[in-house]
């Protein structure tokens, strides 16, 4: 597999991958049972790039593996099975997008001097809402197992702080604070939908969705043992039972923490030599790609 310059995604049972080439304008589809490429398709010209070629810079696969958005300059919908494309939607690229577990809707959020966060009807291509101003600064975001709210991380005068939106509306329903020194950047839901873990810079944080209380912050300072880890956590996600967390990290390792009392459980036994790391949404599956190498770990939190 020839990963330079790709963007990756794991379906959500994590049998398949799809990367997207920044520089080859092409989509390639992979199954993590076998090995196997499944199938691959290029960018055709597109009469809305006036010119241009297409980029790929997020990827989103729906719950049942039919659907698959990309996002750059254009924001497209394919049918995964085959590769054709379905439509184009109108919107200046995507930096990321997320579509909802029940299928029936996809996040954007756009990049640009005005960035614009869009709520559509993944169905038909409409969009149901859009803002800017108040979604100007967004890092990321989540949409929550039962597909009526998502939660994100909004920049508001260096602070970064986390709201919770009603998906169907739009409506801010609560907003949680994020204080200190760890600059969370991704953010995973627990499958119970109890929780939300930010990781960033620094280490990680976990907070109850009903209360906005913060339970359980694992940050570098505290934690010398892992320091070069925690300075920056790409990503965090929950095991199946939400009782565990893990994390990749900048020192190349997958850590597994204990979310009650915030303590290292285990370390993955090798380091993990990629220049990226995706970690299934049970966690229980771990892709490590870099160059043309990929590695699949199963079945990791059992």
């Amino acid at each position: 597999m020839g990963w330079d310059n790709q963007i990756a995604h794991l379906s959500s049972d994590a049998n398949i991958l799809v990367t997207g080439g920044i520089d080859d304008q092409k989509i390639s589809v992979w199954d993590l049972i076998t090995g196997q490429l499944i199938r691959c398709w290029m960018f055709a010209p597109d009469e809305f790039l006036h010119g241009m070629s297409n980029t790929v810079e997020s990827l989103a696969v729906g719950a049942d593996n039919r659907i698959l958005v990309s996002g750059g300059r254009l924001i497209q919908v394919w049918d995964l099975p085959t590769g054709r494309k379905i439509r184009t939607l109108r919107a200046t690229g995507a930096i990321c997008n997320t579509i909802s577990p029940d299928g029936t809707k996809l996040i954007t959020h756009g990049s640009g001097r005005t960035p614009t966060t869009i709520v559509w009807d993944l169905h038909r291509g409409k969009k149901i809402y859009q803002r800017t101003k108040e979604y100007y600064s967004l890092l990321s975001f989540v949409i929550s197992p039962d597909s009526k709210t998502f939660i994100g991380g909004d920049n508001i005068d260096n602070n970064i702080v986390i709201k919770i939106w009603d998906l169907n509306t739009g409506e801010t329903l609560k907003t949680i604070e994020n204080q200190g020194a760890i600059r969370v950047q991704r953010f995973a839901i627990s499958p119970n939908g109890l929780l939300i873990v930010g990781a960033g810079y620094d280490g990680i944080k976990i907070w109850e969705i009903k209360t906005g209380k913060q339970v359980q912050r694992v940050d570098k300072f505290k934690n010398v043992r892992f320091h070069n880890h925690l300075d920056y956590v790409r990503n965090a996600v929950f095991s199946t039972d939400s009782n565990m967390l893990l994390s990749s990290g900048s020192d190349d390792s997958i850590q597994v923490w204990n979310v009650k009392t915030g303590k290292n459980i285990y370390t993955f036994p090798e380091k993990l030599l990629f220049t990226s790391v995706l970690v299934s949404l049970d966690g229980q599956t771990i892709v490590g790609h870099s160059g043309n190498k990929v590695k699949v770990w199963k079945n990791v939190s059992s």
